[in-house]
């Protein structure tokens, strides 16, 4: 038996897709509104708790990467750090940190940030004091010291009406938090 050249078969094009088109557009669609909800919903929390911040309780130290920090005072009014020092507010919230670090550590300002009660927005710490050893930023490897962090008051508040809740550290990341207790 010989077989005979093949015979086409055309099909036409509705016939050919089968309606499936709208099938793969709405797996699409669901497939990004799925992905889009992971990375709101699920993402977030996951990467909080694998990389989020440690917390250091009031008057606590504990080492966090190799920087042993403590908040041990806190103060809310006249800023006599900076007294004649032009730009500098005449109030400021002052933070009182020990620290000690196992290398040395240099934070810039803006990786400190103060947290007010009521404020969405963190506050950066101001610049140091040029000269004034106790607002310096610079620790040396194993020199215990404290330091004062200055931040300015949030807009329209006064020091009497403002209220830290904690100061938050970039590097290493951490977040200090602050009790009325340590307010002198």
């Amino acid at each position: 038996m010989s077989e005979g050249p093949a015979r086409r078969v055309r099909l036409d094009e509705a016939g050919e897709r089968g309606g499936r088109t709208g099938c793969l557009a709405m797996g699409a669609v669901l497939g990004i509104l799925a992905g889009v909800m992971v990375a709101l919903y699920v993402l977030p929390p996951l990467l909080k708790s694998m990389y989020g911040e440690k917390v250091v309780r009031p008057g606590e130290a504990r080492v966090v990467g190799g920087v042993t920090l403590q908040v041990v005072a806190y103060r809310a009014g006249a800023d006599g750090y900076c007294v004649g020092v032009p730009g500098c507010p005449a109030e400021s919230v002052q933070v009182h940190i020990r620290v000690l670090s196992t290398d040395r550590w240099e934070p810039r300002p803006d990786q400190l940030r103060v947290e007010f009660d009521g404020i969405r927005t963190w506050i950066e710490a101001m610049d140091p004091v040029p000269e004034v050893e106790d607002t310096a930023l610079a620790f040396e490897a194993g020199v215990e010291r404290i330091v004062v962090l200055r931040f300015p008051l949030p807009l329209g508040d006064s020091a009497a009406d403002t209220r830290a809740v904690a100061v938050h550290v970039t590097t290493p990341r951490a977040r200090l938090d602050i009790d009325e207790t340590l307010r002198r």
